[in-house]
């Protein structure tokens, strides 16, 4: 009797609980997350904690400028702030009100910056559901799947702006490590190969590689070659470790790929500032000419397969009370049953893919605003920042380098957070005749110089080569005159010893 009623009580009060969690009205936990206190009006309402919320932002934006959870924690505990449950449980809130460690007040763990990361409630959002328990019996909490979460939009004021806190789940899906230099790669994630899709890895090198060579004088000199510091292709890289041949070599420069990036970002910012009308128009045009025809195929898509599932239902519902009534075998059912179920579970996949292209087609005018808005942050650059690439670059596509020497060329695609790939417009005018004979006479004088080059270059490892081949001859001779004098000194001392031997 009392194991029936525990068992009654419990589901008493997951009904209860169910029911308040899905009404939306109501949060499900009794503490709020770092950052929130309840009012004290209205207890299942939030309102924001300035203190601990300021911690809250400034997370997200080193977030953005490139650093990882751990490096943001032991930057917070050398700067001693202090931890969440330091902070809440010192008030008395937090689940470890009555034992959190006294002892320890800045200690923040990456974890801990990783959960506050990923929390949708810094957007105003409500989640329930996130843990369960099997069972009364079981003191165990388990994490639920995310399509359980019951989640409410605009419960309370958020800490930060939904396109912050967007880009910070971006930016979380790509492990960043150091490089020999101990510098976080803000490209991770961004590079790919053009031809085969792949990532592209950066290679960078603490020094160069020692180059020996010798003057026109004869004189002998060392000197190191720039340090690596480039990207490439990984499938190429690692079928070749394998002696297998995939892809081709897409390199390029580090030094080359932000200058480009650079320069990418202050045109854009430049032509929108000034015509941002006409920039916003053409997106629009642009937009709608791609998205007219897929909105109305996906809208019928979803019309189609949501007519599907609904029939789907129906056939189950048939099978299952021709089953009960007998006139379907159990064998039959179970198999008809589970080929509508996997029919279903495709649909729903179908449906929710679907769902997201047309809110993407509808929030085609938002993204265009969070450019506009994105562009006047960013007025007026010189330098490029590990922020400033976040929120601006979408991803890049490096394609396979053209020509050879001074004329090899590779063709770069920057696609931008937003908008896409976007082509600044370039006034076309007929050059005037002192224009001309300017531009003809500097691809001359360049075309000069690299020849003056590469012969100076030329002469340079002609010289090298010829001093090192008197070198080696040098040597050769020395080691062969050591050879006889060791041979002369030892005939020497046998003539002596056998001398000795006959006197004796």
């Amino acid at each position: 009797m009392n194991e029936w009623f525990v068992r009654d009580t419990s589901k008493k009060i997951k009904a209860v609980l169910k029911s308040r969690g899905s009404s939306g009205n109501a949060h499900t936990s009794n503490i709020p997350p770092y950052g929130y206190l309840k009012d004290p009006e209205n207890p299942d309402h939030w309102i924001i904690d300035e203190e601990a919320a300021e911690v809250v932002r400034r997370i997200y934006r080193m977030t953005i400028e490139g650093k990882g959870p751990y490096q943001i924690a032991r930057e917070l505990s050398e700067e001693k702030i202090e931890r969440p449950s330091y902070y809440l449980g010192k008030k008395g809130l937090g689940n470890h009100a009555s034992n959190y460690d006294k002892e320890n007040p800045y200690m923040w763990r990456g974890n801990q910056v990783t959960t506050l990361i990923a929390r949708p409630e810094y957007i105003g959002k409500t989640v329930n559901f996130r843990t369960f328990k099997n069972s009364y019996k079981d003191k165990k909490v388990k994490r639920a799947n995310k399509e359980d979460w019951v989640v409410f939009d605009d419960t309370q004021e958020p800490i930060v702006d939904e396109e912050t806190w967007l880009l910070a789940q971006k930016l979380r899906q790509n492990v960043r490590k150091a490089d020999p230099m101990g510098e976080l790669n803000v490209l991770t994630g961004k590079i790919y190969c053009a031809d085969c899709g792949a990532p592209m890895y950066n290679h960078r090198e603490r020094k160069g590689r020692e180059r020996i060579y010798y003057t026109a004088k004869g004189e002998k000199r060392t000197s190191y070659s720039n340090p690596a510091d480039c990207y490439e292709c990984s499938t190429y890289n690692l079928g070749r470790q394998k002696y297998d041949r995939h892809c081709t070599c897409h390199h390029i420069s580090t030094k080359a790929l932000k200058s480009i990036i650079l320069k990418t970002i202050q045109e854009t910012c430049h032509y929108v500032s000034l015509n941002e009308q006409e920039f916003v128009y053409s997106l629009q045009e642009e937009s709608a000419m791609k998205d007219i025809a897929v909105s109305e195929t996906v809208k019928k898509r979803i019309e189609r397969n949501q007519k599907r599932l609904h029939e789907l239902d129906m056939l189950i519902r048939k099978i299952y009370e021709d089953n009960v009534i007998g006139r379907l075998p159990d064998r039959l059912f179970q198999s008809m049953l589970t080929d509508y179920e996997n029919e279903q579970n495709e649909l729903n996949k179908i449906i929710e893919t679907d769902t997201a292209d047309m809110q993407r087609i509808i929030g085609g005018q938002n993204n265009v605003e969070r450019f506009l808005k994105l562009v006047k942050k960013y007025e007026n650059i010189t330098e490029l920042t590990p922020a400033m690439i976040n929120e601006f670059i979408d991803k890049i596509l490096v394609h396979e380098p053209q020509g050879k020497g001074a004329d090899r060329t590779t063709e770069v695609e920057i696609y931008l957070n937003y908008v896409g790939q976007f082509q600044v417009p370039v006034e076309q005018h007929e050059p005037t005749e002192e224009e001309r004979i300017a531009a003809e006479k500097e691809a001359d004088r360049l075309r000069r110089k690299r020849e003056s080059n590469r012969k100076y270059m030329k002469k340079i490892r002609e010289k090298s080569k010829e001093f090192a081949e008197h070198e080696r001859i040098a040597e050769e001779k020395s080691s062969d005159s050591n050879v006889c004098a060791e041979q002369n000194a030892t005939s020497k001392s046998n003539r002596q010893k056998v001398k000795g031997e006959k006197i004796a």
